[in-house]
């Protein structure tokens, strides 16, 4: 157990003990969790960024958006900044600079909006302002679904639902267990694995029918959330052992009838006899009592072993 830190570990083992399973095992499944988290996000994050650039290249009305002056906060602008050096100058293209920035920008358009500029000439950013020209449009989905929920479709609604995906993103991205759920940064509350997936679904619907449709159906999570050890623990019935076999000298009685009985059997009904097969008769029974089939599985007699095929010899013998 080097390979895991006894900190990393102990969270695994209280979770494996109140879920009753095997504690490595819950670790595997946890890290597949973790992995299938990434992969659902990755698809998202990428038509999310491309939804967003669309809308900024509208309201800049050129692709190279982010060379111009769209009131971006000095965050944003950093951002955008270290993207562009982070590429070499024959490779800026509007695509390339666009995927070189991270997940928290996009999501930052959704915030309030930080300073511009420094003292003395510091103002606020207003991203209502580019939330209602033109960054609403990104999320076609947006008034459909709110509106099914009860809510209004705003900057802070959409925000709501992105930050859930993004800190699930950065939980499984740095290898944070997942089995107890994931804290939502500055909230007092904690979302489970299931409830993510749920926020990753619902981002897609928001974006647009065609990714949410593709999620739903290849989704990673809604194949791993199933295979949560605690859900595949075997009954505790399951674990009951067996009843011992009777030895395979044992006496046999044969009534009149030519039916072959244990000893401690009792005495068949009239009712029961009638379901037997009748070897006269060839009628087919529609049940065998389980006395008989028992006796016939431990008695060692070839007509015995063929008891589904010729029950007439088993009973009649």
């Amino acid at each position: 157990m080097r390979a895991i830190s006894p900190d990393r570990l102990t969270s695994y083992q209280h979770a494996a003990a109140q879920r009753g399973c095997d504690v490595l095992e819950l670790y595997v499944w946890d890290r597949d969790l973790a992995a299938a988290a990434v992969a659902d996000i990755a698809i998202l994050e990428v038509a999310m960024r491309n939804a967003l650039s669309h809308a900024l290249a509208q309201l800049a009305a050129r692709e190279d958006w982010y060379a111009t002056d769209l009131g971006l906060d000095n965050r944003s602008t950093a951002a955008i900044t270290r993207a562009w050096k982070d590429l070499p100058a024959a490779q800026r293209t509007p695509g390339r600079v666009v995927a070189q920035l991270m997940f928290g920008f996009w999501r930052n358009l959704l915030e309030a909006g930080g300073d511009i500029g420094e003292d003395p000439r510091k103002v606020r950013a207003d991203y209502e302002r580019l939330w209602r020209a033109q960054v609403k449009n990104a999320f076609p989905g947006g008034r459909p679904q709110a509106c099914e929920r009860g809510a209004q479709f705003t900057h802070t609604w959409t925000l709501a639902v992105i930050k859930d995906v993004h800190d699930l993103r950065n939980r499984a991205a740095h290898h944070e267990p997942l089995v107890n759920g994931f804290p939502l940064p500055g909230e007092q509350r904690r979302l489970s694995a299931a409830e993510g997936h749920q926020a990753c679904l619902q981002l897609a619907r928001l974006l647009d029918r065609d990714p949410a449709t593709w999620l739903e159906a290849n989704s990673h999570m809604s194949r791993q959330l199933p295979r949560d050890p605690a859900l595949r623990r075997p009954h505790r019935a399951s674990r009951m052992p067996l009843r011992p076999a009777r030895p395979a000298d044992t006496h046999f009685i044969t009534s009149p009838h030519g039916q072959r009985t244990h000893p401690s059997t009792p005495p068949a009904s009239a009712d029961t006899r009638e379901r037997r097969h009748d070897a006269s008769t060839g009628r087919t029974p529609h049940s065998l009592p389980r006395t008989i089939l028992r006796s016939c599985r431990d008695a060692d007699e070839p007509a015995c072993r063929r008891l589904h095929q010729a029950p007439t010899e088993c009973l009649t013998r």
